[in-house]
């Protein structure tokens, strides 16, 4: 969706990211309004620095943020230590204080602007439509700050540590248990159903709970993993993962499986 650069420049604050937008793609005021309410997140984020948002400099809307030490780190030696720290990371996220919460951030919540997958499904896809159309419209959560893209491709690591959360374009407040859910997925892709459910009992650990809501996120999650699936593969794949894009489909499924069984589907 955008063009990155990492760009070093002759003055403080000397390595910046500069991002293009596409032209009309409406994103760069989104992502620079929300990219300041993370300021106030406990987790390293980066600093809004500038924006041009009538694309005067480069025909393209652009956001130039500081650079964040570190990469991802998709091919964890340490699967607990890494899936702990993932953890860890979206419980501090949650406690983001909201006082003063205002625009972007405020958009309506996922569970508002849900809409069932178009076209025949085959029946395991039927099964997930089913139940999330049937137990969606309950969901009355707390709302807290989600990251909205909160994925191991957008987490940076130094040292063995979390250095940093990257891209807060989709961030806004919503329920905890989506953004759980979004990284479940994409743990699945990565390394499968078993691990994602690592995650999850991490981070129920740590919050000292967990919701029926989380299987209902996890079925509308999977939807939009398998329709990106293969773009999601690609950008693994420069980022040091190995993808499998017919084993990636057999975890999704298994994931699928077990969220309908927790739901008694």
């Amino acid at each position: 969706m955008t063009d990155a650069y990492d760009v070093t420049l002759d003055r403080t604050p000397r390595r910046v990211v500069v991002k293009l937008y596409r032209d009309g793609d409406g994103t760069a005021p989104l992502e620079w309004s929300r990219l300041e309410f993370a300021q106030r997140v406990a987790l390293p984020v980066p600093e809004p620095i500038v924006a041009d948002l009538e694309s005067v400099w480069f025909g393209r809307p652009t956001v130039v943020m500081s650079r964040l030490p570190g990469r991802p780190d998709l091919t964890p030696k340490d699967v607990d230590s890494w899936v702990g720290a993932l953890a860890q990371a979206l419980a501090e996220l949650h406690e983001t204080p909201l006082d003063g919460a205002e625009g972007a951030v405020t958009r309506p919540p996922r569970f508002e602007t849900w809409r069932a997958p178009a076209g025949e499904h085959d029946p395991l896809t039927a099964a997930a439509v089913g139940a999330v159309t049937a137990r969606l419209p309950l969901r009355t959560s707390e709302r807290v700050l989600t990251h909205g893209d909160f994925h191991p491709g957008n987490v940076l690591w130094h040292r063995g540590r979390i250095s940093g959360v990257v891209d807060w374009s989709a961030a806004r407040l919503d329920t905890r248990w989506y953004d759980l859910a979004y990284c479940r997925a994409s743990v699945c892709v990565l390394l499968g159903p078993d691990i994602a459910d690592r995650l999850a009992d991490a981070y129920s650990g740590i919050v000292g709970g967990t919701s029926d809501e989380l299987a209902v996120y996890d079925l509308m999650c999977v939807f939009s993993s398998r329709h990106y699936l293969a773009e999601s593969l690609a950008a693994d794949r420069e980022q040091g993962h190995v993808p499998n894009y017919q084993l990636s489909l057999a975890h999704l499924d298994e994931h699928v499986r077990r969220s309908l069984k927790r739901l008694d589907w």
